[in-house]
């Protein structure tokens, strides 16, 4: 009689050929990552007229480049699905934007304040 726990480790594993991919590997989470980068980039140009929001605005940047960070890590391991690669690059991208605006609008807004106050 044969070891079961042999013949599995003699079985193709087709998912560890290069460039393969898992089946049972989580969704990527791309398109609601760049939705959210858009959004972050939309307060982050109203920070620069309106500063209370860049308040809220970097906050929401630095957790969407986590989750951005986060999910190319586990594309990179190969637990999560490598065609949102892009989209979540684009997504961190997004939220490294969102957050030097509102860093930006507030240098702005402290200049406008500092002449008006001198004036």
């Amino acid at each position: 009689m044969t070891d079961p726990g042999h013949q599995l480790d003699a079985e193709p594993r087709p998912w560890e050929l290069p460039g393969a991919v898992r089946r049972d590997c989580e969704p990527h989470r791309g398109k609601l990552l760049v939705g959210l980068g858009v959004v972050i980039v939309l307060l982050g140009l109203g920070s620069c007229g309106c500063a209370p929001i860049g308040l809220v605005t970097l906050p929401l940047a630095l957790g969407v480049w986590r989750l951005a960070s986060a999910d190319l890590a586990r594309m990179d391991t190969g637990l999560m699905d490598p065609g949102g690669r892009r989209l979540a690059e684009q997504a961190r991208w997004d939220a490294i934007a969102g957050a030097v605006l509102p860093v930006f609008g507030l240098w702005v807004w402290f200049c406008l304040v500092l002449t008006a106050w001198h004036w």
